[in-house]
């Protein structure tokens, strides 16, 4: 017996043109918001971009849409306000509740934040803030978004309690949930080395705090 098996047609991204004046209520375009109602329609061809020029909106799909999707593409035009999306802004906290002691010469977790963010293309700013205590060590501290590092810092002293701060502005977060982490470790090339956060049994003088904001760019 012979089989065959029919062939797949390949995918071929299509662009749709809607003129902003003629086919949109308020004669105005705003890309996000359309991309987020394309998005929440029944449309299941995935869109791939928008883009504006002159009095063209070009919308791009991945694929030729069919009649009933090209419909309710017409009608998410329609209905497009063009208005721009509110800020979309949040911000958590989060601080050391327990005293904590390391050794190692590898970086390793001190604070962490999930985050779901809201809005694709968002930004997220992180700011760490460490007052830590050191034994014949360096400390050094970075923090990693979904574990690649986005900013670090050092503090040089050998013994005794030292402060550092972190501030870094990460751009164009997907819309997802993330993981912020502040993390630190020693000198591993010092042996006996360690570096010691003790909110509870030092609370005037030793503490590490970690925030997270989602802001529109």
């Amino acid at each position: 017996m012979t089989v065959i098996t029919p062939l797949m047609a390949t995918p071929k991204p299509t662009t749709y043109t809607y003129s902003i004046q003629n086919d949109f209520p308020n004669h105005r375009v705003e890309p996000t918001r359309l991309s987020q109602e394309i998005q929440a329609s029944s449309i299941v061809t995935a869109l791939l971009r928008i883009d504006t020029s002159g009095d063209d909106c070009n919308i791009t799909f991945t694929d030729v849409l069919s009649a009933a999707d090209k419909t309710t593409l017409d009608g998410v035009v329609a209905a497009h306000s063009g208005d721009p999306l509110p800020s979309q802004t949040q911000e958590i906290f989060s601080t050391l509740a327990s005293d904590k002691t390391t050794t190692s010469g590898v970086f390793a977790d001190l604070l962490s934040i999930p985050i779901i963010t809201q809005v694709n293309g968002d930004s997220l700013v992180i700011q760490a803030s460490v007052s830590s205590t050191s034994v014949f060590s360096a400390v050094f501290f970075q923090v990693t978004l979904d574990g690649t590092p986005v900013a670090g810092s050092g503090s040089s002293h050998l013994v005794g309690t030292a402060g550092i701060s972190i501030l870094a502005r990460v751009l164009g977060v997907s819309a997802r949930s993330h993981t912020v982490t502040l993390q630190w470790r020693v000198d591993g090339s010092v042996p006996g080395g360690s570096a010691s956060v003790s909110p509870v049994t030092q609370p005037d003088s030793e503490s590490a705090t970690l925030s997270v904001r989602e802001a529109s760019p």
